[in-house]
C-alpha cells in the first residue's frame, strides 16, 4: 500500500502531495480522537452502570477525576461519601451496644471523684493540682503538678474503687476518645484530659489530672510517698459518702442495741489508735452504747 501511495505522489504535484498528507494526517487524528471519545464513552457508560448497581469504588473515583469528568466524578463522590457515612453510623450503633466501652466517661469519673474524696492536697506546697502518675493493680501515685513531690496510695487505702478496672476503664476511655475524633456518629465524651506536663515516656503516666479534696498531712511524709496509715491518721472528717454507706449497711439502727436514736458514727479501730475513716472501720452506735465503748476496739 506504501508503494502505491508513493507511486501516487510520484505522479501528482508537490503541492497536491502536501494536501493528501495533511487530509491523510487529518483523517489519522480525527479517527483516533473519534476512537478515543468512543472509548472515554464506553468508560463513562461502565461508570454510571457500577454507580446504578452500588459497586463503584476509590479506584473508579480518580478514573473520573483523572479525566476531568467533572460529573461523573461528583456523583461517584456523592455516592461513596454517603456510603462511607452509613458505615460509621453502623459503626457507632454496634460499639454502643458495649455500655462498658460506651460509658467509660461516666465510669472513669465516678472513680476519681472517689479517689479525689480520699486523697490530699500536697503538704509541700499546698497545691490541689495533682496527676496520677502511675497506676497498677496494687496502688495509685499522683503527682504535684506544683512541685513534682509525689504520694503513693495502696489499692486498700482506696474505699470503693478496684484498681484493675479503673485501669481497664482509662484504657478505654482513651481508645473511645481516639475514635470519636474519626467517626462523628460516636456520643463525645464527657471527660477532658490534661496532657500538659504529661511524661510521654512514661508507660504508666496518664493524661489525667484530679483535686484531692482532703486537708495535707501534718509533718514530713517518708520520702516522697505516703503510706495509707498517714493518710487514716490525716483528718477525723468522716466522708458523706462513706455515712451513707454506713447507714445503709446497718440499716439505720445501733449496732449493739438496735437503737434508731441519738445515733452516732463510731471508728471500730480508734481514731487515736489509727483507726481509718473508712467503710470498714465505721459503724453505728447510739449515744448510750458509744460512751459505754470509750477508746476500746469493737
Amino acid at each position: 500500500m506504501l508503494n502505491n501511495l508513493n507511486i501516487l505522489l510520484v505522479d501528482i504535484s508537490e503541492g497536491e502531495q502536501g494536501l493528501i498528507v495533511v487530509g491523510l494526517l487529518i483523517l489519522f487524528f480525527g479517527g483516533g480522537m473519534i476512537w478515543a471519545s468512543i472509548e472515554n464513552s464506553n468508560i463513562k457508560s461502565e461508570l454510571m452502570r457500577k454507580l446504578d448497581d452500588g459497586s463503584v469504588d476509590l479506584d473508579d473515583y480518580y478514573t473520573a477525576e483523572n479525566n476531568e469528568w467533572a460529573y461523573e466524578a461528583d456523583r461517584i463522590k456523592q455516592f461513596l461519601d454517603k456510603q462511607h457515612d452509613e458505615e460509621l453510623q453502623e459503626v457507632a450503633l454496634e460499639e454502643s451496644k458495649n455500655t462498658r466501652f460506651e460509658n467509660s466517661d461516666f465510669n472513669v469519673k465516678q472513680a476519681l471523684n472517689k479517689i479525689k474524696n480520699q486523697t490530699h492536697i500536697c503538704n509541700k506546697c499546698f497545691s490541689s493540682y495533682m496527676r496520677i502518675w502511675n497506676l497498677n493493680s496494687s496502688l495509685i501515685e499522683l503527682r504535684c503538678e506544683n512541685c513534682k513531690k509525689k504520694f503513693t496510695y495502696l489499692n486498700d487505702s482506696i474505699e470503693g474503687v478496684d484498681l484493675n478496672i479503673l485501669i481497664d476503664d482509662i484504657e478505654l476511655l482513651l481508645r473511645r476518645y481516639n475514635v470519636q475524633k474519626i467517626n462523628k456518629y460516636f456520643r463525645t465524651i464527657d471527660f477532658k484530659f490534661d496532657y500538659e506536663g504529661q511524661k510521654s515516656n512514661s508507660p504508666n503516666t496518664y493524661p489525667i489530672t484530679l483535686s484531692p479534696k482532703l486537708e495535707a498531712i501534718k509533718g514530713k511524709t517518708k520520702g516522697k510517698s505516703i503510706s495509707p496509715k498517714e493518710g487514716d491518721a490525716r483528718s477525723r472528717r468522716i466522708l458523706q459518702e462513706v455515712k451513707d454507706q454506713v447507714w445503709n449497711r446497718d440499716g439505720g439502727k445501733c449496732v449493739e442495741c438496735g437503737s434508731n436514736e441519738n445515733l452516732e458514727f463510731d471508728h471500730i479501730i480508734p481514731f487515736s489508735k489509727g483507726g481509718a475513716n473508712t467503710y470498714r472501720n465505721i459503724q453505728l452506735l447510739c449515744e448510750h452504747c458509744n460512751r459505754s465503748k470509750s477508746n476500746s476496739i469493737g
